[in-house]
């Protein structure tokens, strides 16, 4: 209520500034500078049950409603004003969305909340608390998008962004949830958090988020599974094997090729020898060969690995 209150004093400063209003408009201004918030709406009558109130009008009667602590007939006095001015003033579009979130019309405040988000270009504690009420209340992928390039990949977006994750994928939108998978890998590549986002993406398999078939259940998800360094590749190894003949082997090694080039930490011996006899099943020898010159482009990695069976589980696939 604080910063609804401080609103209260900034309309009144500003409007007493500009001339040219008429005396009832005049004597609510000083009513609601003397805190006499039930005579302002009793000077603004006839203005205010006229077809159109001016804006002026609607203003004084919500600033003194909202100090009054009469929520709801604020609420209506901002949904006039915004009919009248729309989207374009932004001050006002964020207060008729607090207006409405204390009103108890979620649904209202969303939509005002939401359009303030998606104007706002700047940091600061409305954009914020906007953001937060739209990702808190609905799957907006986007605004997640924009929150983050905002205030920056910290834990506290991390948090959002894992939440939003599995409230897509309870809604079963596995598109969304793939597309959000990619965004938090790259945008936090720390090991646990990837492993964090496989685990997910893996129980969008398990419950069919994908699809039944094998090349949407396991497929899909497949290229979002072989993204980031993880802590394990346990749900990658998972997924290629139930996809089976859903994919072939073409299509196959270049994941894991791909995989195997950007790849920080050594692959799996299981992951290993399923590139290896990918690589063997390719049609051409101009295919086998690319494919081999890519493969021992990355000796050094597991030449130099501490893992004690890294060298040979790569030097057994030669």
């Amino acid at each position: 209520m604080r910063k609804l209150f401080l609103g209260v004093a900034v309309a009144v400063s500003v409007s007493a500034a500009q001339p040219g209003f008429g005396a009832p408009i005049d004597d609510a201004k000083a009513a609601l500078a003397a805190k006499d918030y039930a005579k302002v709406d009793q000077l603004l009558a006839k203005d205010l049950s006229a077809k159109t109130p001016s804006p002026d009008a609607l203003r004084l009667s919500m600033d003194a409603n909202v100090a009054a602590g009469h929520i709801v007939t604020a609420s209506n006095r901002a949904t006039a004003l915004l009919k009248i001015t729309g989207e374009k003033d932004t001050d006002l579009l964020f207060r008729g969305a607090k207006i409405a979130e204390l009103a108890g019309d979620s649904r209202t405040a969303l939509v005002r909340y939401l359009a303030y988000a998606r104007k706002a270009g700047a940091k600061n504690e409305q954009s914020e608390e906007a953001f937060r009420y739209v990702l808190a209340h609905e799957l907006y992928p986007d605004e997640y998008k924009k929150y983050v390039a905002l205030f920056g990949a910290d834990s506290r977006s991390w948090s959002i962004g894992y939440g939003l994750l599995g409230r897509l994928l309870g809604a079963t939108d596995g598109d969304h949830a793939l597309e959000l998978g990619s965004f938090l890998i790259e945008t936090f590549p720390n090991p646990e958090n990837v492993s964090a986002v496989h685990a997910v993406i893996r129980s969008g398999a398990d419950g069919f988020v994908y699809g039944k078939e094998a090349k949407d259940r396991y497929v899909k998800p497949m290229n979002v599974l072989a993204q980031g360094d993880p802590q394990t590749r346990i749900h990658l190894e998972f997924a290629i094997q139930q996809a089976g003949g859903a994919i072939n082997e073409e299509a196959r090694s270049k994941l894991l090729l791909e995989l195997l080039t950007r790849s920080k930490t050594p692959l799996s011996y299981s992951l290993l020898q399923t590139l290896g006899g990918d690589m063997r099943a390719l049609k051409s020898d101009d295919a086998k060969i690319a494919a081999g010159k890519q493969y021992l482009a990355r000796e050094a990695l597991y030449r130099d690995s501490t893992e004690p069976d890294a060298y040979y589980a790569y030097f057994r696939v030669i």
